[in-house]
């Protein structure tokens, strides 16, 4: 699969933190959405297939993790990165188990945005 078939969601409620993900990853070639809110991000799957989403777990109304578990509830083909400022977040059970999301957690400020190519890569070759 060619990265610009690649839809990835960035759901931060941080602007730079998505401006810096968007502009990174288009570098890359990856078709990029952004959120700020699980609210906004649920609007914008009603009409976006989404492969990969980038989620942060404190957001505004519905957090990161009631985000996931809306999305693994409807039986979503949608892979999730964490990406957080928790440094003591971990998966709660109700998506811990699910091969949807990603085991290893991304804490931030990440440095080098460089593993979100890995990851996303390793998320596409298991498809």
């Amino acid at each position: 699969m060619d990265n610009q078939d690649v839809k990835i969601l960035v759901l931060d409620d941080d602007i730079a933190v998505q401006e810096s993900l968007e502009a990174f990853l288009e570098d890359e070639n990856f078709d990029v959405f952004k959120a700020g809110s699980a609210e906004e991000a649920l609007e914008l799957l009603k009409d976006t297939a989404i492969d990969i989403a980038i989620v942060d777990i404190r957001l505004p109304g519905k957090n990161g993790d009631e985000f996931i578990s809306e999305m693994l509830d409807r039986g979503t083909d949608t892979k999730f990165i964490i990406y957080t400022g928790s440094v003591g977040y971990s998966h709660p059970k109700s998506i811990c188990s699910s091969c949807n999301v990603y085991k290893k957690v991304f804490i931030k400020p990440q440095i080098n945005l460089n593993v979100f190519i890995e990851v996303i890569q390793q998320i596409m070759s298991m498809e």
